[in-house]
């Protein structure tokens, strides 16, 4: 993912979607659109596991932007619906982001 489409992906997160987290926990809450949405924006992958003995769930993979001197990080998050696992990635991934300063 190139700087810039991360700068204004990062910016619209915190625009639109920062203030919205689930009650007691660090996930941002989204629609199924926006989650969709946010996953192709920053090139992450969507699974589903098979079916089982245990329940179902989603997982969210995403690489967070790196920089010339640290490479990005491998975020997988879990959730038991689409929404979830979006939301748990997309939580980790503004933490990463801020952490990187203003210069990015």
């Amino acid at each position: 993912m190139g700087a810039t489409r991360a700068t204004e992906t990062a910016r619209a997160m915190e625009e639109s979607r920062g203030s919205r987290r689930v009650r007691g926990s660090d996930v941002v809450a989204m629609t199924h659109q926006e989650a969709v949405t946010w996953l192709r924006e920053v090139e992450g992958e969507l699974y589903r596991t098979r079916d089982g003995n245990g329940p179902r769930a989603w997982v969210a993979v995403v690489r967070t932007p790196g920089t010339s001197s640290r490479r990005g990080k491998l975020i997988i998050a879990m959730g038991d619906t689409l929404q979830s696992a979006a939301g748990a990635a997309a939580a980790q991934w503004q933490r990463v982001w801020r952490s990187l300063g203003r210069l990015h």
